[in-house]
This record gives C-alpha cells, structure tokens and sequence, in this order.
C-alpha cells in the first residue's frame, strides 16, 4: 500500500546500485520535472539530452 511503502521519488530510496539525488531546488512541483529535464541532466553532469514532444524524422517511402 501507498502507506507503508510510500511514493515514487518523494523519498530516498535503498537500492545497491542506485543513487539518490535531492534536485528539490531544481523544479517546483511534480509537473515541472518534464521542463526541467535538461537542467536536471546538466545538474548531474550528464551531456545526453532528449528533447520530449520533438518529432523523429520518419523515413521516406519511395
């Protein structure tokens, strides 16, 4: 249940391989972690961006 094992990314959690990090500063809300993406990403120091609502180029058929 919510209660007793809380909700996804409110709090640190225990994981071997994983590590926490506190972007509180980072974003307002919930809903302001999609615009905050890359800022989260330069914040991390990882260099590997995708833009979201931007559209794949398709393949052209002949």
């Amino acid at each position: 249940s919510l209660l007793t094992q809380g909700l996804a990314g409110i709090q640190a959690v225990d994981v071997p391989g994983v590590e926490n990090v506190d972007v509180t500063e980072l974003v307002d809300g919930h809903s302001s972690y999609l615009s905050a993406a890359q800022l989260i990403l330069e914040h991390l120091e990882l260099n590997t961006y995708y833009p979201v609502f931007v559209p794949l180029p398709t393949a052209v058929s002949k």
